[in-house]
C-alpha cells in the first residue's frame, strides 16, 4: 500500500512541476528571462500561484507520507527537490545503509550526507 502511494504521489508532484514550469516558461517568452511577477497579468499570477500552492501541498503530503514510513528524517539536510524527485521507495524504507548518497540542501556538507547514508539504530 505506501509504496503504490509513493509512487503515486511522486507522479503527481512530477506532473505539476512539469506543468508549472512549462507555464513558466511560456511567462518568460512573453516577459523575458528573470521576469518579476509585478510585471505579469493578475491571471497568470493567479495561475502560477495556484500551480505553486498545489505542488506545495503535495510536497507536504509526501514528507508526511516519509515520516510514517521511514526511519530517517528526510527534512533536513537533504534537497527539497531530490527528495520529491530522486529518493527511491527503497532507500525511503530501509534502515541499512542507502544506495545513493543524497544531494546536500543549501548548507549541508558531503559529510551529513554521509552520516545519513549509514544504517540507522
Amino acid at each position: 500500500m505506501s509504496e503504490a502511494k509513493f509512487n503515486a504521489l511522486r507522479a503527481k508532484i512530477v506532473e505539476v512541476e512539469a506543468a508549472r514550469d512549462e507555464f513558466r516558461a511560456k511567462l518568460a517568452t512573453v516577459y523575458g528571462y528573470g521576469f518579476k511577477l509585478a510585471w505579469v497579468k493578475t491571471a497568470e499570477r493567479k495561475k502560477l500561484e495556484a500551480f505553486t500552492k498545489k505542488a506545495d501541498k503535495l510536497g507536504d503530503q509526501f514528507y508526511t507520507l516519509l515520516d510514517s514510513i521511514s526511519p530517517r528524517s528526510w527534512r533536513t539536510g537533504v534537497a527539497y527537490s531530490w527528495v520529491l524527485t530522486q529518493l527511491t521507495y527503497a532507500d525511503a524504507i530501509t534502515s541499512g545503509e542507502l544506495a545513493v548518497m543524497p544531494q546536500c540542501s543549501f548548507g549541508s556538507q558531503e559529510s551529513d550526507m554521509r552520516r545519513l547514508m549509514r544504517p540507522v539504530g
